[in-house]
């Protein structure tokens, strides 16, 4: 028995006509959050019960020698101060809070190394 390919052919998979090309495509995708979710370094405890992406950087205050991060929750107006040390998220947290900017540490693990990845954030000044 011979079986003839359309010329056009360039894969060299053969698609089973009876499998649902949208759950095909979604089961990769929930194993790509599952491999994302298993690289993530859970090493804090957020002080904050809300992602730091979901708040608004207010501003830098200067208080006794000391800078705080002000930032806010827009959905309920509320207002935090952070201060250096503190976890944003289970694997970041603050490492430095200058006049100007905020640079924190973000942890992941690398196969079985942890390793961190420095962000910087530029805070606007008004004035």
């Amino acid at each position: 028995m011979v079986l003839f390919l359309p010329q056009f052919s360039h894969s060299t998979e053969i698609s089973d006509p009876f499998v649902n090309p949208l759950e095909k495509s979604l089961s990769k995708k929930e194993n790509v959050a599952i491999q994302k979710e298993k690289d993530a370094a859970n090493l804090f405890i957020p002080v904050i019960d809300k992602s730091f992406n979901e708040l608004r950087i207010e501003g830098i205050i200067g208080v006794g020698g000391k800078n705080f991060l002000v930032v806010k929750d827009p959905e309920i107006e509320k207002v935090y101060m952070l201060k250096e040390g503190d976890a944003v998220s289970p694997d970041t947290k603050i490492e430095k809070i200058s006049h100007d900017e905020v640079i924190l540490v973000k942890y992941y693990k690398e196969g079985k190394e942890l390793k961190k990845r420095v962000i910087r954030r530029k805070v606007d000044k008004e004035e």
